[in-house]
């Protein structure tokens, strides 16, 4: 809702990164890996300050434009090309969930403290994480936190069926036939990156 100037989700989604301490896990998901600056920052910092990052998003094939007509047809590829610059700023794995015939919409944040297997906190909403989400887009989300042995196991089961059809990318993946993008494609990509 920043239209408004409400920045709530945005304020307390970069705590949360912020806060992540050396050693601790943080998994994302968002079937629009276009992550907004202040996002971007807060991660940068996470994983030069060794907290174990990754990203769980769509494969161009899950992607909800894949095959469109006209000038849609090419969204899947700006993200690829958005999430090729994420790779390479952040180091930090990214899975790509590709299950023929289905489309990837999970979105979420899951935060595991060092030396522990299971979530302690997760945001339940809307989050992409993306600059349209913060500044366009009327996004609403919650953080749960807590201590509840079978609640952070279900939360441990949620983020591995989510990533039941996906595989961690390599930055060969970039090179591969309909990913590969020109100078045209980045300029266009960056023009329109804000409203994506």
């Amino acid at each position: 809702m920043g239209r408004f100037d409400l920045r709530q989700d945005e304020e307390y989604t970069r705590a949360v990164i912020a806060l992540a301490e050396p050693g601790s896990q943080l998994r994302m998901a968002s079937a629009y890996l276009n992550l907004a600056k202040p996002y971007e920052e807060c991660m940068e910092k996470a994983v030069q300050d060794g907290v174990d990052l990754s990203f769980l998003t769509a494969s161009p094939q899950a992607n909800g434009f894949y095959g469109a007509k006209g000038p849609a047809g090419y969204i899947p590829r700006a993200y690829s090309i958005l999430e090729e610059r994420l790779y390479q700023r952040l180091k930090c794995r990214i899975w790509e969930y590709n299950r023929p015939g289905w489309q990837f919409h999970g979105k979420g944040l899951w935060y595991t403290p060092p030396n522990e297997k299971d979530p302690v906190l997760t945001s339940i909403g809307s989050p992409n994480f993306g600059f349209r989400s913060i500044r366009r887009d009327m996004e609403c989300q919650f953080y749960l936190f807590t201590g509840n042995v079978e609640l952070r196991n279900a939360l441990r089961e949620e983020m591995e069926h989510l990533h039941r059809h996906a595989k961690a990318i390599d930055p060969t993946d970039f090179q591969h036939e309909g990913r590969r993008s020109g100078p045209v494609a980045r300029a266009a990509t960056n023009l329109i990156r804000h409203y994506l």
